[in-house]
Order: structure tokens, then C-alpha cells, then sequence
């Protein structure tokens, strides 16, 4: 008997059939398995039972054919995440059929529109070594960048040293002042670096996946004091000259630096520009600005120093440390007043700056431009301009280098205690009180300007006649053969010199000073004290150096200086009518 190994395509399976027909070998399991070898079929599994079938109809020399197997061929499935982001492929290995090739994966993947530039492939080989995997990645999408928020990065601080200071045994000044950023028109506030769009990304597929771009909502709508710069669109710059105030994404500036109150919480300010105070200011605070102070609320033993107006809503409360602080003050002032001149420029500018220095004791008031009040109590004021108080001055220094006024707007206007003094006039509603509190009032200066002026117009005479003599005596020095000039005269001729030049100085500052006094003459010669509703027993009025003591209680009236005599216009007119 023979035996024959076939394929049959149709159904896929091996066949052996034994036939009629001479062979030497013998049909046994054995040589089954070594004609499935010779036919290429290798390890191949077959039916035992079919097996022992040939072999019996093989000793029977019965013709017989039987399926030994099936043959399946591996299977590949290929899977694409439905957001194209992932590949998955899955092998079931071949069972005496065909095995899985590289052909077969790309095959698959066009079938699924996956692009073979994001596959792989070093991955798939190795899953086809194997012929066996589930679910294996074999692609993977490049995600999308998102792209970066705009970033703001201020350029400027709101307050420059927050830090209080330390003294050299280490102890910390909590008072110490607070300075805050002053920004001009045109200095940069702000810049912006724009949000970027993100990088695209790819799916398995091949196709675009879109970032998500950065958030950008562009510099802050309706700042104040700011705009965008016309040469950069990422910078902001200030339109306004004032204090900076950070916003997430932008900066406004304000002509004015806010805060709610001066107290310990903000330390002592220091600010180049004007103030807005909603509270009040505490005791023993001190603010230093170049602009106006506004205060909405009361002022309590502090200092101010401003180099424009300062406006008190509520009151100015000082405090004289003892009884006599007052007195002294007053009387220090008064015998400043009567002083006569110094004997030298360099010796009246000394004075001056003495003086000055007296001035600015604790619990002051010093303001470039005018200073306005509801009320002063014991308190140091001094303005440039004018002093407005609405309601009452009691026991305080006023010095005010045009006008005092009190009672403006309705208020009791009352002046009483301490020492008050305007250079150019006084209005006020009451001059003094019940209590015939001793109220010092002067207005004008002429007694000490006239000395002052003769005084300095002798001195630049003096000084412009030792400038002549000087002259002439260079000149005969330096008439001679300057060959002929010892080293001792050339040093003599440069001292000489030089000496020229410092008098040529000191006149120019006698000449400087002596304007300053003829621009105040005329506005003094005009000076005036206007009580208009009542004048108490020891107020005092100096007007120009004429003084009047009032012994008795009166009613209001505008005094002048007539002749040698401090008079109302009432008390002159009476007196016309009696001549």
C-alpha cells in the first residue's frame, strides 16, 4: 500500500490517503509523520484517530483517505482609537497555516488609514517574532503643544523700601518712612509678552490636532494714567506723572498716592507727589511729600511737611510738652522779629537758617502752598501762602507768608491764645476770648525789611568800594613787566583775584536779597488786621511794628497803621468827623 500527503485549498486541510500500490515501507504512524515532514508539514498536530485509522486499513490494504488537519493561517487585528491618538494591534499565531508578515501589518494599516510614519516598527518586528500579542501600541499621536498664557511683568514698584530700618543695635524703627515709586509721562510701567499659539500636533491618522493657544486678554480696558507706548504695542507706558498702582495686567497711575490712614500700620510716608489720607493721621506719624496733602480726617500730634497745599477735613490736635514750651515759642519769634540785622550777608543767611531750624520743632505743620483746617489746637502751622481755619485757632503758632483767614464758610472763626503771623493781612471773626486769653496777632514785617535794606545797601556800597580798590591795585601789579614779577608777586596778584571774586559773589547775593525785600515792601505797606465780629481784652495786634494792646471788649473792625498809631477805620472815621 502507498501512502499520499495532500492540501486540499478548498477547505483548507491535509489530507493522507493510503491506495493500492507496491511500497517497501510500511503504513505506520512513523511514517506518517515523516511524509508530513517531507510535505513541508513539520510539527504538525495531527487527528491520532485518523492516524490509527490509515494504519488499519493500511494492514487491511483498504484504500482509505482522512483529514489529519485543518490548517489556520494567523490572524491580525488592527485597531484605531476613535480620537486617532493610539494604534492597537492583536496576533493570534498561526496553527499549521500561514504566519503574519511585515506585508500583512502595512496591508492592514492602509486598510485603517494609518500613516506608517507614526508607526512603530521596531515594535511591530517584535511582536512578530512572537506571532502572539493583544492589544499591543504600535502608534502613537504627537500631541499638541498647548501654547503659553501672556505673561505681564511690571516694570515698576507701587513702594520702594517697605523694610523698616535697623539702627546699629539692631533695634527696628516700625516708623521708619515708607517711600513710594513716582513715574513721569513716558516712563515704562509694563510689559507684556504676548500668549504664543502652541505647537500642532499629529494623530496616528496623519491628521492636524489643533493646541489649545495661550490666554491673552491684552492689557487691562480704561487704565488711568497709562497707555499703550505707540513704538511698542507690548509696552505700557505712563501718560500722567504720578504713583503707580499694579494691576494683574496693567498699571494705572494715580496723580495722587491713597491710603486709608497714617498710622503705625503704614509707617511715616515719604512720597514725591501729592497725598490723599481717607482716615486720620496718628500721633507721632510724620509724612514728607513734594505735593498737596489732603486729609480727610483729624491730624493728632504729627508732622507734616509739604511742598504744595495741605487741607485737613477735621482738626490739627499738637501738644506743647510743658507749660512754658508756648511762651518760649512765642517769645522766640518776637525777638526774632525785633533782631536787627547781621553785620554781613553770610551772617543774616545764618540767621535765616537758624531760625528755620527753631521752626521745625515736633508736631509742625510746614506746607509750601497754603494749609486749610476745621480747627487748630496747640499746634505749629506754618504756610508759605495762606492759613484757613473755619472754625477756631486755640493756644498754637501760625506763620503764614500772605493771609491768615479765619471764619471762612460759616465757621466761628476764633482766634485765641498762642501767636499768629501774617506778612500781608489777618481776617478773622474773633480776635481772642472770654477767658482774655492773651492773643498775640502780627501782620507785616516793614520794621525789620527797612532796617535790612538800608542795612544791605550799606554793605554792597562797602563791599562794591573794596572791589574798586582791589581793582586798582591789580592793575598797577600787572602794569608792570610780568618778566620782571617775583614769585612772591604773582602769588600776591592771584590772591587779589580770587579775593575780587568772592566780594563780586557776595554782592550779587546782596543784590539778589535786596529784590527779594523791595518785592515785599509794597504788598506790607498795605498790611491790615480785619476783625469782623469782636475783639477781647488782652489781644495784642503788631502791624508793621505798631502795636496796639486792647484793654477793653470791642466790636469788630479793620486796623491800619495811621501815622504812629494802630486804628480801625471806624475809630479814624470818628475822628475825621471830630476835626
Amino acid at each position: 500500500m502507498q501512502l499520499i500527503i495532500s492540501f486540499e485549498e478548498s477547505d483548507a486541510t491535509v489530507y493522507a490517503e493510503v491506495l493500492a500500490g507496491e511500497s517497501s515501507e510500511a503504513i505506520n504512524p512513523g511514517l506518517i509523520k515523516l511524509k508530513l515532514e517531507e510535505a513541508g508539514y513539520k510539527g504538525l498536530a495531527v487527528d491520532p484517530q485518523a492516524v490509527n485509522k490509515l494504519c488499519i486499513a493500511a494492514s487491511k490494504e483498504e484504500p482509505l483517505k482522512l483529514p489529519l488537519k485543518v490548517l489556520k493561517d494567523a490572524t491580525l487585528d488592527v485597531s484605531v482609537i476613535a480620537d486617532k491618538t493610539q494604534v492597537l494591534i492583536s496576533m493570534v499565531p498561526a496553527d499549521g497555516g500561514k504566519d503574519l508578515s511585515e506585508n500583512d501589518v502595512k496591508e492592514a494599516l492602509q486598510e485603517s488609514k494609518v500613516d506608517e510614519s507614526m508607526v512603530d516598527w521596531p515594535a511591530v518586528n517584535a511582536a512578530l517574532q512572537k506571532q502572539k500579542v493583544k492589544e499591543l501600541c504600535i502608534a502613537k499621536a504627537v500631541k499638541a503643544v498647548p501654547g503659553i498664557d501672556a505673561v505681564y511683568i511690571p516694570l515698576v514698584e507701587s513702594e520702594l523700601d517697605r523694610a523698616p530700618k535697623i539702627d546699629e543695635q539692631g533695634v527696628a524703627d516700625m516708623l521708619s518712612a515708607h517711600k513710594f515709586t513716582l513715574v513721569d509721562i513716558g516712563d515704562p510701567l509694563m510689559r507684556r509678552e504676548p500668549s504664543t499659539e502652541g505647537t500642532v500636533g499629529k494623530d496616528v491618522c496623519g491628521g492636524d490636532i489643533k493646541p489649545v493657544p495661550g490666554n491673552d486678554p491684552g492689557f487691562a480696558k480704561n487704565i488711568q494714567g497709562a497707555e499703550i507706548s505707540s513704538e511698542d504695542a507690548n509696552l505700557l507706558v505712563a501718560s500722567i506723572k504720578g504713583h503707580p498702582i499694579l494691576l494683574k495686567n496693567g498699571v494705572t497711575v494715580d496723580s495722587v498716592l491713597h491710603v486709608d490712614e497714617v498710622s503705625l500700620q503704614t509707617g511715616n510716608i515719604k512720597f514725591d507727589g501729592s497725598l490723599e489720607v481717607k482716615g486720620d493721621v496718628s500721633a507721632g506719624m510724620h509724612i514728607e511729600v513734594t505735593g498737596d496733602v489732603i486729609v480727610k480726617g483729624a491730624v493728632e500730634r504729627a508732622t507734616i511737611k509739604s511742598g504744595s497745599n495741605v487741607i485737613v477735613r477735621g482738626g490739627i490736635f499738637g501738644a506743647w510738652h510743658d507749660a512754658e514750651v508756648e511762651e518760649d515759642a512765642s517769645n522766640k519769634l518776637e525777638q526774632a522779629e525785633q533782631q536787627e540785622d547781621g553785620e554781613s550777608l553770610e551772617a543774616e543767611l545764618s540767621n535765616e537758617e537758624e531760625s528755620e531750624q527753631e521752626h521745625c520743632s515736633a508736631y509742625e505743620i510746614i506746607a509750601k502752598g497754603s494749609i486749610e483746617a476745621g480747627f487748630i489746637n496747640q499746634a505749629s502751622i506754618h504756610a508759605d501762602e495762606n492759613i484757613v481755619i473755619k472754625q477756631y485757632s486755640g493756644n498754637s503758632l501760625l506763620w503764614a507768608g500772605h493771609r491768615i483767614a479765619l471764619g471762612q464758610n460759616g465757621g466761628k472763626g476764633i482766634l485765641y491764645g498762642g501767636y499768629a503771623k501774617a506778612l500781608h493781612e489777618a481776617a478773622i471773626a474773633q480776635l481772642g476770648n472770654d477767658a482774655y486769653l492773651e492773643t498775640r496777632l502780627t501782620v507785616g514785617e516793614l520794621d525789620q525789611l527797612l532796617p535790612q535794606l538800608s542795612k544791605l545797601k550799606k554793605v554792597e556800597k562797602a563791599r562794591q568800594n573794596e572791589a574798586t580798590q582791589l581793582g586798582g591795585i591789580l592793575e598797577k601789579l600787572e602794569g608792570n613787566n610780568a618778566l620782571k614779577l617775583g614769585k612772591i608777586s604773582v602769588d600776591k596778584t592771584k590772591r587779589i583775584k580770587n579775593t575780587i571774586a568772592a566780594i563780586q559773589d557776595t554782592i550779587k547775593q546782596i543784590q539778589q536779597r535786596m529784590i527779594e525785600i523791595e518785592s515785599e515792601l509794597q504788598p506790607q505797606k498795605n498790611a491790615s488786621v480785619l476783625v469782623s465780629k469782636k475783639i477781647y481784652p488782652n489781644a495784642i495786634v503788631n502791624i508793621n511794628g505798631t502795636v496796639r494792646v486792647f484793654n477793653n471788649e470791642g466790636r469788630g473792625d479793620t486796623w491800619r497803621v495811621k501815622g504812629k498809631q494802630l486804628l480801625g477805620d471806624n475809630e479814624a472815621a470818628k475822628e475825621s468827623s471830630c476835626k
